[in-house]
């Protein structure tokens, strides 16, 4: 218990901190670093240059309190709080202690230039130092410093130096040529680099590897510190409390804290943007897309709804039932935070594949050793017993219970709870499959199945890999494992912003070998794989005398021309049309289902529905300001459709007065014109319907200016109202 409470203490102290890392960047811009040398593509400018880029693009990605400070040294200007009397010259300043940006990842990028002018890294070193030093904020000083130490150096002050990075608990990282740890192996790149060294550099060499060692200080090859940092970086969180209250067990009651051990991440979040507004990168609100929603009455009015006039609404069959927020503060279950064990259970009792996530860890409060000793003897005693507590948790107050399992862990390190959360009853959706064992066509074979069993054990993940001491490794570890997902959306993120006018960029090597099978893996499983494709032989079966669904119910063209015989259309099914109410005339939210609707439920309704139909195609053209004009082209369709066989006058007569009147409104609805002749809604012509007067060639010439005859007589068009008014009688 002893050794537990210690544990959780230094969890504590290490976890709770809300401070971040306040790193100084000492980058080397001499002309003796920016020089390639012999038999290399780059220089070592230009490695460390993308090795601060990757570093900065991690800080941006998964750290929000670390700041970072830029400073170069060799430059051909002079920008530093220390310089004088001329002293620390060719040392600028770049960028100050503050949050990584984007303008500090375009600044290293695209602006960071060779100088001319050899510096000693010393002074660039006491600048830094200065930096880490006089800020004011909070946080683990640490000073990164990338040099070929091809300068002079004057090394009398380098004792104060010393003292001061010890007094001020500075860690310290130098990243250059020939100062990596002697136990690093050497490769051939930096043998090669090292015999170019000259002699001022070999001794450069030796004071950065003194400072080094008197500050217990790190040391990296250019080339080891690109690769340490070209991996992925987990995002730092700090933990945060999700609940704060006692555990109840009985009348016991233990003082407890429960962080998120484990849960889904989600992918980032991103805000909508307008580009038809100049951003401005100082200010968030920039652009921002407000989003506002409105409320209509489904009617013909379709005005609009308060919001203090709404209120919610559940569905009960075809009602939909009121539900007031009165109702819903008078009704609602308002429980009190709690976390209280219900009882305790074998382990066994419950699956693991009911154990949802979140994955939370209970431990007691800062410096209460009576709670730690508390879960301590708790956890040991579940873990003899093998048992798992089942308990009831709520949060916070008024929210939803929910049901937990509370399971110990037991290490050489400490002895804690966690907890899991369960499903409920109503939660849970077995799938259960018949036994392969009973079913008389699943008979396998010794060989089947030894063949499977083969494919499985070759396909083990515990030594999927191979580690670099050549030792087997348990493959696709979750806490060096990635989600690719996440990292590919960094990897465009990062690119975009950097050049947004480029296509993105192709999948990262690292990413994609989180989606590939491991190579050792596919090579140990290929005969197994073999086996199993061997001994399940794929046979093709022939067709048994079944007839197809268009032989039973008869083929798409049959049914079509049986229904155009007796004059009926089909209709197509839908829970709407089911539940629709008795439709009495053709309203401007959904006319085409309404004018099909009334002359489904009584032929005799054709001619007065078509003249709501052609009512509610002139609204639309009257009313007309601009946008798509689809339901027009949706009416007039189905006008012609409906009085295709029998009332063909109808619709023929209305065509010319729309485009008649088209045609005198000149541009303002030649856009109707143009969909009319696109959709070729001309004339029902003789051809489609005997009762139609129209030829085949007056109809095909219409849209294009050719005989416009009405075939409709006066006395005609008159006895259409004259028909209007005593269906309207009948309907009385």
């Amino acid at each position: 218990c002893l050794l537990f409470v210690v544990c959780w203490e230094e969890y504590h102290s290490s976890f709770m901190s809300r401070s971040g890392d306040l790193t100084a960047i000492v980058l080397d811009v001499g002309p003796s670093i920016s020089t390639t040398l012999e038999g290399k593509d780059s220089s070592n400018l230009q490695i460390a240059v993308k090795a601060i880029s990757l570093f900065v693009q991690q800080k941006i990605l998964h750290t929000k309190k670390d700041q970072v400070a830029l400073i170069t040294f060799g430059d051909n200007d002079t920008d530093n709080p220390l310089a004088g009397d001329g002293e620390y010259q060719n040392i600028c300043v770049r960028k100050p202690l503050s949050s990584p940006d984007l303008d500090l990842l375009r600044l290293i990028e695209n602006e960071i230039a060779p100088g001319d002018v050899p510096t000693d890294f010393v002074d660039a070193l006491i600048v830094g130092l200065d930096c880490l030093i006089n800020s004011d904020a909070k946080g683990t000083k640490k000073l990164y410093m990338f040099t070929d130490a091809g300068a002079g150096v004057d090394a009398s002050n380098l004792d104060q130096i010393i003292d001061g990075i010890k007094t001020h608990g500075i860690d310290l990282r130098i990243v250059g040529v020939g100062i990596e740890e002697e136990e690093e192996e050497e490769g051939e790149e930096e043998e090669q680099m090292e015999t170019q060294m000259t002699q001022t550099q070999k001794n450069n060499v030796d004071i950065i590897k003194k400072i080094a060692t008197e500050v217990n200080g790190e040391t990296y090859s250019f080339t080891s510190a690109l690769e340490i940092l070209s991996q992925f970086r987990k995002r730092v969180v700090n933990p945060t409390t999700t609940f704060r209250g006692t555990l109840n067990v009985a009348d016991l009651q233990i003082p407890v804290h429960l962080y998120t051990e484990q849960k889904r991440e989600p992918r980032p979040s991103m805000k909508k943007l307008s580009g038809l507004v100049d951003l401005d990168p100082t200010d968030p609100e920039s652009g921002k897309v407000d989003r506002d929603v409105t409320y209509n009455k489904l009617d013909d009015t379709e005005d609009e709804v308060a919001k203090d006039d709404l209120i919610k609404g559940y569905k009960y069959g075809r009602t939909i039932v009121p539900w007031e927020k009165m109702h819903e503060e008078n009704l609602g279950y308002k429980p009190d935070k709690d976390l209280s064990v219900i009882c305790f259970t074998h382990q066994d009792n419950v699956p693991r594949h009911h154990q949802r996530e979140p994955l939370l860890c209970l431990l007691p409060p800062n410096d209460d050793e009576t709670a730690a000793t508390s879960i301590a003897t708790l956890a040991q005693a579940m873990h003899e017993t093998e048992s798992v507590a089942i308990a009831r948790y709520i949060f916070r107050n008024k929210a939803a219970p929910k049901l937990v399992m509370i399971f110990p862990t037991i290490t050489e390190e400490y002895k804690g709870l966690y907890a899991a959360i369960l499903p409920f009853r109503e939660d849970i959706r077995p799938y259960e499959f018949a036994s392969l064992a009973k079913n008389p066509a699943a008979k396998f074979s010794r060989e089947q199945r030894d063949a499977v069993e083969k494919l499985i054990s070759s396909m083990d993940l515990m030594e999927g890999f191979i580690d670099e001491d050549g030792d087997a490794v348990e493959a696709y570890e979750p806490q060096y494992t990635f989600n690719p997902s996440i990292q590919m959306f960094y990897q465009c993120l990062h690119h975009r912003a950097l050049n947004p006018n480029d296509p993105m960029p192709e999948l990262d090597a690292s990413i994609a070998s989180y989606i590939q099978p491991s190579e050792k893996i596919v090579k140990e499983s290929d005969e197994a794989r073999k086996n199993v494709k061997d001994a399940f032989q794929l046979v093709v079966r022939s067709k048994k005398g079944k007839k197809t669904a268009a032989e039973m119910f008869g083929s798409a063209d049959e049914n079509e021309a049986k229904k155009s015989k007796d004059g009926d259309t089909a209709q197509p099914f839908s829970m709407a049309a089911l539940m629709r109410t008795d439709v009495t005339e053709v309203g401007s939210t959904t006319p085409v289902e309404d004018y099909k609707a009334m002359i489904g439920k009584d032929k005799d309704n054709l001619v007065m529905a078509s003249k709501q139909m052609m009512r509610r195609i002139q609204d639309i053209i009257d009313l007309y300001t601009g946008g798509s004009i689809g339901k027009f082209t949706e009416m007039m369709s189905a006008l012609r459709e409906m009085v295709l066989l029998t009332e063909p006058q109808l619709y023929n007569q209305h065509l010319r007065e729309v485009v008649s009147e088209i045609k005198d409104l000149q541009q303002q609805r030649q856009v109707f014109l143009d969909q009319l002749i696109a959709k070729s809604l001309t004339l029902i012509s003789s051809a489609e319907s005997s009762c139609s007067a129209v030829s085949q060639l007056e109809a095909d010439n219409f849209f294009s200016g050719g005989s416009t005859d009405d075939s409709l007589p006066a006395s005609s068009a008159n006895n259409v109202d004259d028909d209007d008014d005593e269906d309207l009688m009948d309907e009385l």
